[in-house]
């Protein structure tokens, strides 16, 4: 099922996201990772994510196109709390559940889904929270922009092994 959130989180961070934590100043390109509750969030999963922006931005300036580093941001988004990753970097706490980590020359948000408060602009990463009435209530309260997210509510109800259909806005 991993597989199939990660493919849910390109989907749901495609949609419009209200005034979620993304909109973190004013950026073109958005990197993201997911640990899911099966994963941890450690130094090896940042450094991965900061590969994969060094390799994007190598092939975007291969095509011609100079990119500057303000035109990114990178968030790291882990279901579960990473206590000892947050040992071993610099951090700000911007709210509950919300953190600048400062690794290397970058900061980078994470966002703690099991300690994002239940609130509307959060809903979209209730579903991904590995809490089951969180889950069932982002997916009940979200409205959905785009037709890939129906086999994605179809996916988490049977992973969550909710009976009968749930309520879709």
């Amino acid at each position: 099922m991993n597989g199939g959130f990660a493919n849910s989180l390109e989907v749901l961070t495609a949609c419009p996201l209200q005034r979620v934590v993304l909109s973190w100043g004013k950026c073109r390109l958005r990197l993201i990772t997911y640990k899911s509750s099966a994963e941890i969030l450690d130094a090896w999963a940042l450094d991965e994510l900061m590969s994969h922006y060094v390799i994007y931005r190598k092939k975007l300036s291969d095509q011609g196109t100079r990119t500057p580093e303000s035109a990114f941001r990178f968030y790291v988004v882990s279901t579960h709390h990473p206590r000892k990753l947050l040992q071993q970097v610099t951090r700000e706490r911007k709210h509950a559940g919300v953190f600048d980590v400062s690794w290397g020359t970058y900061r980078l948000r994470l966002l703690v889904l099991r300690d994002l408060p239940e609130a509307p602009t959060n809903i979209p990463w209730q579903i991904f929270s590995d809490q089951v009435e969180r889950v069932r209530s982002g997916l009940q309260n979200y409205h959905w922009h785009r037709e890939e997210a129906r086999s994605m509510i179809h996916q988490f109800a049977q992973h969550y092994h909710f009976g009968g259909a749930l309520r879709q806005k």
